[in-house]
């Protein structure tokens, strides 16, 4: 009897003892594996579930991990897959919308820094699986800053990469494949904007001037090398017919030579040091070019009638002569 009173005991204490790591008051906070539940329900320990955990609460349905007491909170996944099953783990937010037709699906993932601004941390936000395709989704920080980042690669070749920043590309989207890169955007230290291809010295500057082969033009579009084309029209409204007009006033072949002798170039054209430094207009210098094939056809005709009035001339003394 004695035996059977101390085994009694043993049992009670035992079940005492373990009493204690839960609290299960009729009203108030429940706990389990701790004494000192801070919510309506704190488990200290692991859960497990093989039903659904949810609850009916209308249009209202919450489910929150918070931290307690400044705590790291985890919700983890880990899960193998047998042979037989043809589902992969998924996480799934679905469901139908009535009525507010403005609403969207809001997904986060990461933290909030103690001043209240959002960040997410490098490269641990992924998408996808590793083979034969990876998408990762996710930020990392350079220079203090926040950059938003989606990654397509295979394995470690990567096949696209874009990257949107607010800080040093201004409001940008950059992009990067198989060593070539394509970037909208303010560059840093007020730089214009640019999409550029193959190496730094391809720029197109998007803001109202086009560069290529350098990038910093000074003209709507400049081009540091050869260009090809079929066709080129440009408009000129100072076309020179005015060289006919009776009120124009040829320059004689003594002021020409003046200039020739004095400059070393015609009157009117640029010199070659000139156009080393700044180049040429096609349109102005066409026009300048007619101006003086003008002028030249006026001095032609003009010597044309002299050398007819010299040869009737001529003729007339020969006839004189002959007599």
């Amino acid at each position: 009897m004695r035996k059977i009173y101390i085994l009694i005991q043993l049992v009670l204490c035992g079940i005492f003892v373990n009493a204690q790591t839960n609290t299960l008051p009729a009203s108030g906070n429940v706990g389990i594996g701790t004494l000192t539940p801070g919510s309506p329900l704190t488990v200290n320990g692991d859960l497990h579930a093989s039903g659904t955990i949810g609850g009916n609460g209308g249009f209202i349905n919450v489910l929150k991990i918070p931290p307690l007491d400044h705590g790291v909170a985890y919700f983890y996944i880990n899960t193998n897959i047998p042979a037989s099953d043809y589902a992969a783990p998924q996480i799934q937010i679905t469901g139908y919308m009535y009525y507010a037709t403005n609403k969207a699906m809001k997904a986060t993932l990461g933290w909030y820094h103690y001043q209240g601004n959002f960040s997410w941390s490098q490269w641990q936000s992924d998408l996808g699986y590793q083979k034969p395709s990876r998408i990762r989704l996710g930020t990392y920080m350079k220079n203090g800053s926040p950059f938003i980042r989606i990654e397509i690669s295979n394995n470690s070749v990567y096949w696209a990469n874009y990257t949107i920043s607010a800080t040093d590309y201004s409001d940008s989207f950059y992009h990067y494949y198989s060593g070539w890169t394509y970037a909208v955007g303010e560059m840093p230290a007020g730089t214009t904007s640019q999409i550029h291809t193959v190496s730094s010295n391809n720029d197109v500057l998007v803001d109202g001037k086009i560069g290529i082969g350098m990038n910093t033009p000074t003209e709507k579009l400049e081009v540091n090398g050869k260009i090809r084309a079929r066709e080129i029209k440009v408009e000129n409204a100072n076309w020179p017919d005015y060289v006919f007009a009776p009120s124009y006033k040829v320059p004689t072949l003594q002021e020409t030579e003046k200039h020739i002798k004095e400059k070393g170039h015609l009157p009117g054209i640029p010199s070659a040091s000139d156009v080393k430094a700044n180049g040429i207009d096609l349109g102005d210098m066409n026009a300048k070019l007619l101006q003086k094939i003008e002028e030249l056809t006026l001095h032609l005709i003009e010597k044309d009638k002299k050398i007819v009035n010299l040869e009737d001339r001529l003729e007339k003394i020969e006839a004189l002569i002959n007599k």
